[in-house]
């Protein structure tokens, strides 16, 4: 099992989130993609392997992108983080179909307890 993990911006929404995933679990393997373009490749693999797929949305517009990519992301658990609480962007990002929503403002808690039980399964 694969965790892709996507942050275009190296911010520290990033960086708390990324660092709260290793330090919870340490032996998970996991694809860092730092821009669409990675992300878009690794996605496009036919054999990626990848089961879920942990992606920081730091602006609406990264978060159309990240729309625009659905089929790619069909078979795979995505944990999404959305970079504001407005309705419009929880309107996008509800669009997706993830397996759980969170918000660039949280503790990221949530996602740990939310990936244990994916990685669990």
């Amino acid at each position: 099992m694969i965790v892709v993990f996507h942050n275009s911006m190296a911010d520290e929404t990033g960086k708390r989130l990324w660092s709260k995933i290793q330090g919870n679990f340490p032996g998970c393997p996991a694809k860092i993609c730092s821009g669409m373009d990675s992300l878009m490749g690794t996605l496009c693999r036919p054999s990626h392997g990848i089961s879920i797929a942990i992606l920081i949305a730091g602006t609406l517009g990264e978060l159309k992108e990240l729309i625009s990519m659905e089929d790619l992301l069909e078979n795979i658990r995505v944990i999404l983080v959305l970079p504001d609480r407005t309705p419009a962007t929880l309107c996008l990002g509800v669009g997706l179909k993830t397996s759980f929503l969170t918000f660039s403002d949280s503790d990221f808690t949530d996602v740990s307890s939310v990936l244990a039980k994916i990685l669990n399964h």
